[in-house]
């Protein structure tokens, strides 16, 4: 391998090899007992989801309208299809952005609990105390919450799945014995069944004394929203197997003959490891979009996992094979495109969570469920020009907010704060747009008369939600995760939010600045660099190169390290070139797209060229005069080939 990419590996993995491991549903089921990652409540989840499976109950999947929540959506609802619920008797809630905002809320929850027996929340519900306690008053449902984010402060009374919780549930053992009761004896079933249901619970279930909070056997805080609906899904599947046991066996008591005809039935038609794993596309996806760790060995595989399904394409979901076929991806995979991690994030994922930002999540949840071809492509045509729409709306208002940015940046900022009028469902988009750009902790605010909408984004190290905790008092609600977080308030709040958020997040900063390292490379020491980059040396997603490294073998190994994402960023390659030993190519109606050429072969495209930069090229082109460039591999399909490209970010000229 080559020394750099060696080098910008071990910079992300602190020169330990990242785990490996097989998939947990392929293992033997005599032993996943000790390869399953463990959950606190999973024995309530599968013994509840049990009762609802044998009574033919009515099921609500609660969402939320990001891509993690509509992915989990999708894998929730077939999962279960697949276990051998009735599809009739499944539906789903996702809440309005901009009526309903983030997560659970009572209006919802009063309505949903009394329509159906069980709702199922995915990628949300752990701070909504009083929403389970609704549903608990409600005595004709139950509530199962599926999340990964943090807790803010009491459990929901109800059946409550998240990763996060280990440590909770290990210091809190009482709150965790209550949390498993479950009245066995309340479901139609008979008594070898009811049997075998105990002794599987005291089989999986472990003392939190006995059981370390530092075991590799929980399932890892990291997972996503999805990637806890799918690990649920997984327990339910090896609960089937090993309560499974001859219907045909005549009881002493609870004998249903329906029932048990209905149960023998579905143990013989599902075949829910080969089912459950083809969801594993929905969990990639969904991995990659929410931000959370790809060098996490357990997120890192299901994302790999998923992407060899992709690339297969072959999967049983009408509404994803169209969007495959509607963005040209299933074309390109079979002219040799390997698909990648950044289709995922810069492709798939921001298409499903288009409708949320600018409508309703409802459009993206039912292309993933569309039943069969012809609705999910006209959905799937909706979607994508949902998804045109974001970003033209995005692109007019970009260029007014980096005007903003730049000003707060060349004052040495700490933050970048910026209010306007602009929808919230968008918030997101620009502050991840800026926290690229300018490597601050960025605050975008939608204001509205009605209050005011955050989205924060900010660069590897910086804490969102700890710095948060410095003004909680001040927000309706907040939350989220170290790069990604959110807030809700009222306007007259916000001169007060700005100035604690800006000492909180420039504490965060003296506390990374005593850890900063410098990655340029020896060669490199004594080379007088553009001021930009001299500032951007300590970045770790730079890759620094000699043009003539920039070759196929260099591009196939840097795609050997994919997926990339949260804690290990898609290389950005930076390289010098001479104006003397380059071609040009201007490109576009308006000439404002330009293919250089380099080392005889190889080829750079720089999309959208300024005016500015165009005169300074074309005074430069054929002059001893050098620039430097950073840019990102692409795989470029044309004529049923693919090869690999460069794409420019930026020129230094």
């Amino acid at each position: 391998m080559n020394p750099a990419i060696t080098k910008y590996y071990n910079r992300f993995t602190n020169n330990k090899p990242v785990k490996s491991d097989k998939f947990f549903t392929q293992y033997d089921i005599s032993e996943y007992s000790e390869k399953l990652p463990y959950i606190f409540g999973i024995e309530s989840f599968c013994s509840r989801l049990y009762q609802a499976l044998i009574k033919k109950e009515k099921i609500c999947i609660y969402s939320d309208y990001d891509t993690d929540a509509v992915t989990a959506t999708a894998t929730m609802y077939w999962g279960l299809v697949g276990l051998g619920f009735a599809k009739e008797k499944i539906d789903f809630y996702a809440p309005d952005r901009f009526t309903e905002g983030y997560g659970m809320n009572t209006e919802a929850i009063e309505m949903l609990s009394q329509k159906y027996d069980l709702i199922i929340s995915v990628d949300c519900g752990i701070n909504s105390v009083k929403e389970a306690k609704i549903v608990k008053n409600s005595q004709n449902c139950d509530l199962i919450i599926t999340d990964h984010h943090h807790l803010q402060d009491t459990i929901p009374n109800c059946i409550t799945i998240n990763p996060r919780l280990s440590k909770y549930y290990s210091e809190n053992i009482d709150i965790y014995s209550a949390q498993k009761i479950l009245n066995l004896e309340s479901l139609d079933l008979n008594e070898n069944i009811i049997l075998k249901i105990e002794n599987w619970i005291k089989k999986i279930s472990k003392n939190p004394i006995e059981y370390p909070t530092n075991s590799q056997k929980f399932l890892s805080e990291s997972v996503t929203g999805v990637g806890v609906a799918w690990f649920c899904l997984v327990w339910f599947g090896y609960f089937l197997e090993e309560i499974q046991v001859d219907h045909t066996t005549k009881s002493t008591e609870k004998q249903l003959p329906e029932n048990q005809k209905y149960l023998e039935n579905i143990f013989k038609k599902i075949n829910w490891r080969g089912g459950l794993n083809s969801l594993l596309p929905f969990v990639a996806i969904g991995t990659i979009a929410d931000c959370q760790s790809v060098l996490e060995p357990t997120n890192r595989f299901l994302v790999r996992a998923g992407l060899q399904l992709l690339q297969k394409n072959q999967l049983p979901f009408s509404g994803l094979n169209e969007l495959l076929d509607q963005t040209g991806l299933a074309e390109k995979i079979t002219q040799n495109y390997k698909i990648n991690s950044q289709d995922l994030g810069y492709t798939l994922s921001p298409i499903l969570n288009s409708s949320g930002r600018l409508s309703h999540a409802r459009l993206s949840i039912s292309t993933l469920l569309a039943p069969e071809t012809q609705t999910a492509k006209d959905l799937a045509s909706k979607l994508i020009q949902t998804n045109q729409d974001r970003k033209e709306m995005v692109k007019n208002i970009l260029d007014e907010l980096e005007e903003k940015a730049s000003q707060q940046f060349l004052s040495n900022q700490k933050m970048i704060w910026i209010e306007g009028s602009w929808s919230k469902g968008i918030v997101g988009l620009l502050a991840s747009r800026l926290v690229n750009q300018y490597n601050l902790p960025t605050i975008i605010i939608s204001l509205e008369d009605s209050g005011a909408t955050a989205s924060l984004r900010a660069p590897e190290g910086y804490h969102l939600p700890k710095a948060m905790t410095q003004c909680a008092e001040l927000f309706a609600k907040f939350g989220g995760h170290p790069g990604a977080a959110g807030f809700t308030t009222t306007s007259e709040n916000l001169n007060n939010i700005k100035p604690r958020m800006s000492q909180a997040l420039e504490e965060q900063s003296l506390n990374l600045s005593t850890q900063k390292s410098n990655y340029l490379p020896d060669w490199l020491k004594d080379t007088d660099l553009p001021l930009e980059l001299q500032r951007e040396t300590s970045q770790k997603k730079l890759l620094w190169l000699k043009s003539s490294d920039l070759e196929t073998h260099l591009f196939t190994e840097i795609w050997s390290l994919d997926p990339f994402g949260q804690d290990f960023p898609m290389p950005v390659l930076v390289f010098r070139l001479s104006f003397k030993e380059i071609s040009l190519l201007w490109m576009g109606t308006e000439k404002n797209h330009l293919k250089i050429t380099f080392n005889k072969i190889q080829s750079l495209t720089y999309f959208r060229v300024s005016h500015e930069q165009k005169n300074i090229i074309l005074k430069l082109i054929n002059t001893e005069s050098t620039f430097w460039v950073e840019a990102k591999i692409s795989q470029n399909t044309w004529s049923g080939n693919t090869k690999n490209t460069l794409i420019a970010e930026r020129l230094y000229l």
